[in-house]
């Protein structure tokens, strides 16, 4: 990692219990600091691709519910926020996540039924059972 530049590649490796090898060798991308720390506020950095990875884990699980109750999801895309804190120390955290997805569902597609999808995900998703913060959802739905 260039100390100077506060920047690196995030590079996996490695096989996971359970997971076969989906850590495999992969390369993502190149990777930051958070701005307050002298990061490029441009680029991606270990929050940002927290929530990314959340916001993500999110959506694949819902559209998969979604397909098996037989609900067409014909645009999804999130604007996730979260909130954190920040101690005098340095030391921060997240406190709360917010998913705030806008979802375009097939005209005669039950909204309601969607947002229990949502409510469901969380007994699925990896990243949501893992993190030790709340994850709220707040969906918007269009229809095609």
């Amino acid at each position: 990692m260039d100390r100077q530049s506060r920047a690196g590649d995030l590079k996996l490796s490695g096989i996971q219990p359970d997971m076969g090898s989906l850590l495999a060798r992969k390369t993502c991308c190149g990777l930051f600091q958070y701005p307050l720390l002298g990061g490029n506020p441009a680029q991606y950095n270990p929050e940002d691709m927290l929530i990314g990875a959340l916001s993500a884990c999110h959506m694949l699980w819902f559209l998969h519910l979604a397909s098996d109750a037989g609900i067409v999801v014909e645009t999804y895309e999130d604007h996730a926020e979260a909130t954190g804190e920040t101690r005098p120390n340095g030391a921060s955290r997240f406190l709360e996540a917010v998913l705030c997805p806008v979802i375009t569902l097939q005209s005669g597609n039950d909204p309601d039924k969607a947002d229990g999808l949502h409510k469901k995900v969380h007994d699925f998703c990896f990243i949501a059972r893992s993190v030790n913060f709340p994850v709220r959802f707040a969906a918007k739905y269009l229809f095609a």
